[in-house]
């Protein structure tokens, strides 16, 4: 074998390793999969249109919240947010943020993997939560 072709058989072994340790590390990103929510916090200031209300003179009723999650077939749903439950509904938006980045980046090094064409892609085991060990597709 030249010195050319093992020269290239150690750089696709040092990506594909590289590529399993960032995959593990986005696998990592992920944490707890329980307090997400896809959607968008809306934040509104209403009138009631009642004579002689505050709000007919342009100091509108509010803030109030709202999380508004759109389904397929642009079927959109929005539910009432309490003042106490904003910080949470906005925590599990954008826990669901970076579960989604996560998601892309682990998408983005499995296709990587699989242009390597090695003798397959490495998956991790089911219900393994920190991508330490692995096994092979057979």
């Amino acid at each position: 074998m030249s010195y050319h072709l093992l020269e290239c058989y150690d750089m696709k072994v040092k990506l594909r390793r590289n590529l399993l340790q960032q995959r593990t590390k986005a696998v990592q990103r992920l944490g707890d999969l329980c307090e997400v929510l896809r959607g968008t916090l809306l934040e509104r200031m209403t009138q009631c249109n009642k004579r002689g209300c505050k709000c007919m003179r342009g100091e509108k009723h509010g803030p109030a919240y709202y999380v508004t999650v759109t389904y397929a077939k642009c079927r959109t749903r929005q539910i009432y947010v309490s003042k106490e439950r904003k910080a949470v509904a906005s925590a599990w938006i954008a826990n669901y943020g970076r579960v989604w980045k996560a998601l892309e980046e682990i998408s983005r090094i499995n296709l990587e993997l699989l242009r390597l064409k090695e003798d397959g892609p490495t998956v991790l085991p089911r219900g393994s939560r920190k991508g330490i060990q692995e096994e092979r597709i057979s």
